[in-house]
C-alpha cells in the first residue's frame, strides 16, 4: 500500500471492527480516517477513556490497600459495594456485613445478614441488598437496619446459584451459575424494581462463573472470575467485545466495584482489597508491534 490515506479511500478498513488490528503507512501515532474511524499505533495508550465507549481498556492496578480488618485470611469472603460514601464487604464464613472507608479502613461498623451463602450485595441509592445463592433477598437500610425481611427470587429457567446483582436506575439485573458435566454457564435476568421477572434472559456466551455486574449505555458489562470484563447488548445478550483487561488481578476475585474516581478489587483467598486509579485505565495496545511481511507498524482500531 503507498500510504493511509489512499487504502482507506479505496474502502480498505471499513470492515474492520474495533479492536480490530491493521498495518498502517503511516508515521503519526492515531490516524483518523475520512469516515472518522480512529487507529492507534501499538506501543502507545490514551488514557482519554471517555472519548472512546467502545474501545477494550486496560486498567493499570495501583496502590494495595492491605488485607481486610476483621475478615480473616482464608474465609468464604464474597461480595463488595461502594455507596453511601463507603465500602461494604461481604463475609460468607461468619454472615456478617463490614464497612470500610474508601481508603480500606475500617469504620468499626458490622452487623449480621441473614444465613445462606450469601454471594451478592448492590444498593438503588437507598438501601443495600444482599442475595444469597438460594435467591433469598433481604433489604438493609445503610446503617444495617432490617428494611425488609427476607424474600424468594424467581428464577424462570432454574439456575441454582446466584452470584452477581446491580441495579442500573430502572432495573435490577442478576446472574446465575451452574457446573454441569464438566462446564459451567452462567445466565442473566432482568427485573423490575420490585424484583418481579421482566421478560428479558439470556446465556452469556463466555462460560465461566460471573462475579459482578456494570452497565455501559445500552450494554451490561460482567466480570468473570478471572477478574476481566465482557460487554454484551442488554437487548439480545449478543457478546460484543471483551470490555476490560485487569492487569496484576487477584488469583481469585470475589468483588469489584468502581466509583467516580476508582476500581476496587478484592482476592476471596488473601481478602487483599486493591485501589485502582480510574484515571489510568487507558485504550490501545502498550506494546508494539510490526507487520512482518511489509514491515509497517501496526494499528489497533479504537473508534
Amino acid at each position: 500500500m503507498s500510504n493511509a490515506s489512499d487504502f482507506f479511500s479505496g474502502g480498505g478498513g471499513g470492515s474492520i471492527p474495533i479492536g480490530g488490528v491493521l498495518p498502517i503507512n503511516y508515521s503519526g501515532n492515531l490516524y483518523i480516517t475520512t469516515q472518522e474511524q480512529e487507529w492507534l499505533k501499538t506501543g502507545k495508550v490514551l488514557t482519554n477513556i471517555e472519548d472512546y465507549p467502545d474501545a477494550a481498556r486496560t486498567i493499570l492496578t495501583g496502590t494495595d490497600l492491605g488485607s481486610l480488618a476483621n475478615i480473616t485470611e482464608g474465609t468464604d469472603f464474597d461480595g463488595m459495594l461502594c455507596d453511601f460514601g463507603f465500602i461494604y464487604c461481604l463475609d460468607n464464613n461468619t454472615d456478617t456485613m463490614f464497612k470500610y472507608t474508601l481508603e480500606g479502613s475500617y469504620t468499626g461498623i458490622s452487623w449480621p445478614v441473614t444465613s445462606g451463602n450469601n454471594k451478592a450485595i448492590a444498593s438503588n441509592g437507598t438501601y443495600i441488598y444482599v442475595l444469597n445463592t438460594a435467591h433469598v433477598l433481604t433489604v438493609y437500610q445503610p446503617d444495617g437496619t432490617v428494611q425488609e425481611a427476607s424474600r424468594s427470587l424467581i428464577i424462570p429457567q432454574g439456575f441454582q446459584e446466584l452470584n452477581a446483582i446491580n441495579w442500573d436506575g430502572s432495573h435490577w439485573w442478576v446472574t446465575s451459575y451452574v457446573a454441569t458435566g464438566g462446564s459451567t454457564q452462567s445466565e442473566v435476568y432482568r427485573y423490575t424494581s420490585s424484583f418481579v421477572f421482566d421478560t428479558v434472559s439470556f446465556v452469556l456466551s463466555t462460560a465461566d462463573m460471573s462475579k459482578a455486574i456494570e452497565f455501559e449505555g445500552n450494554n451490561i458489562l460482567v466480570q468473570r472470575e478471572d477478574a476481566d470484563w465482557y460487554k454484551f447488548d442488554k437487548t439480545t445478550g449478543a457478546l460484543v467485545g471483551k470490555a476490560l483487561d485487569v492487569t496484576a488481578a487477584p488469583s481469585s476475585v470475589a468483588g469489584f466495584i468502581k466509583d467516580s474516581i476508582a476500581y476496587h478489587i478484592t482476592d476471596a483467598v488473601t481478602q487483599q482489597i486493591r485501589l485502582t486509579a480510574y484515571k489510568l485505565s487507558s485504550v490501545g495496545l502498550e506494546l508494539a508491534k510490526t507487520d512482518s511481511d511489509t514491515g509497517l507498524p501496526i494499528f489497533i482500531r479504537i473508534k
